[in-house]
């Protein structure tokens, strides 16, 4: 995902903006994958020392289940900021008054620390590093195809939203037993 920013290169306050649909390789291993372009769009501003993009991305995936291990498609999306340097220039950070300068009237939080700054060669910026870690930060902790999603048996492995299982069920930890008794106490039921 490159911008060219050769037009606004040396003109503080200049912006550019674009819209976004490529394809990618989804960041995390072979559970998800990436079905459609990353749709979004971007804007990017010379903040005077360097370029500042924030964007929002969409893209739908094939993701596995992280409890039943199944398929399912769903859409993620994420928002993404950036500060961009020249290669070899200090990673300062733009100033509160550069960054008010670049994003008129809106009141956002100021970049990244300075070492967070990417580098850029010429008239392009890359941000495709840039959305992939969005989408990393945006992921939840879990991918889960439904929120009743039951999982899979850990005994004999039967995916127990399409049928039930005989398998009995394991033992409580002998250092859990109180909680157990007092989550039934309090009208939990344990599964």
């Amino acid at each position: 995902m490159r911008v060219n920013v050769g037009p606004i290169k040396g003109r503080k306050g200049a912006c550019v903006e674009i819209d976004i649909a490529e394809r990618m390789k989804a960041p995390w291993d072979d559970n998800v994958v990436f079905v459609e372009p990353v749709y979004g769009s971007a804007k990017v501003t010379n903040t005077g020392r360097g370029f500042y993009a924030t964007g929002t991305a969409k893209v739908t995936a094939r993701i596995a289940c992280d409890r039943c291990l199944e398929p399912y498609v769903a859409e993620l999306a994420a928002e993404f900021e950036q500060a961009f340097r020249e290669p070899g220039a200090s990673g300062r950070r733009p100033t509160t008054e550069e960054k008010d300068e670049a994003e008129g009237e809106e009141e956002r939080e100021v970049p990244a620390p300075d070492d967070e700054s990417r580098p850029y060669d010429g008239d392009t910026i890359d941000l495709t590093e840039t959305v992939s870690e969005a989408f990393l930060l945006a992921a939840p902790v879990k991918f889960v195809c439904r929120e009743d999603c039951k999982g899979i048996c850990p005994m004999c492995g039967v995916n127990r939203n399409v049928s039930e299982c005989s398998c009995a069920s394991p033992a409580i930890d002998p250092r859990l037993a109180a909680l157990a008794k007092l989550l039934e106490k309090n009208g939990h039921d344990r599964k």
